[in-house]
């Protein structure tokens, strides 16, 4: 986190709503923040490895995603056609 992105987060939160943390609820909001970040990390990594599999696939883009899609759920929706 940035100084400047702090200074502006101040300006937003209000003081009087939280309450101060002891020093192990920040060693606890810090642990937590740690694991967010973990997942948001595996998430993206996820993310990332479809995306990949889509473009090995064939899938280049959003449209040719979106034009596969509506072929496959209309080929469910309508077997025989």
């Amino acid at each position: 986190m940035t100084a400047e992105y702090l200074d502006e987060v101040d300006k937003v939160i209000d003081a009087n709503h939280f309450e101060p943390l002891s020093d192990t609820q920040v060693v606890e909001h810090k642990a937590r923040l740690d694991m967010l970040e973990y997942v948001v990390e595996t998430l993206n990594t996820l993310r990332e490895s479809y995306t990949k599999e889509l473009i090995v696939s064939g899938v280049k883009d959003e449209d040719m995603l979106r034009e596969k899609l509506e072929k496959i759920r209309a080929q469910i929706e309508n077997p025989k056609e």
